[in-house]
């Protein structure tokens, strides 16, 4: 997944070619080879998805304040796996069933190959 700038890609489309997506750094790269040298796994993500409002108008004083309240703005997840094989998928999104970050948690447990307890939401992932 390495494009023509010497970047790695940060994913591909169903069609398999590059999403247009950022690319990582070197120092990403770095540490994303010496995963799949060792048969590792990355998962990254970020909190909340505010990164692209930090500042806001106070509407009752009118002053710029650093804003730290959560968004509903979607959150980038990012899952390296060299090793990946088919033994799981995404689950399907549903207004029923959505994906959110309260599922990482379980995600984890799946990915580790342990089993997440029941008192948490669903993992992002199913086997199989």
């Amino acid at each position: 997944m390495i494009n023509s700038a010497n970047m790695v890609n940060d994913g591909l489309t169903s069609g398999c070619v590059n999403n247009g997506q950022p690319a990582w750094s070197y120092n990403q790269g770095v540490i994303l080879d010496a995963l799949a040298q060792v048969d590792g796994m990355a998962l990254v993500t970020a909190d909340h998805g505010n990164a692209e409002e930090m500042i806001s108008l106070n509407p009752r004083t009118g002053k710029r304040e650093i804003n730290t309240r959560h968004s509903l703005n979607p959150v980038p997840l990012y899952l390296f796996d060299p090793q990946y094989q088919g033994e799981y998928r995404l689950r399907e999104c549903t207004e029923e069933h959505p994906l959110t970050l309260a599922n990482l948690a379980a995600t984890c447990f799946v990915l580790l190959g342990r089993t997440p307890p029941e008192d948490i939401e669903a993992p992002l992932f199913e086997l199989g």
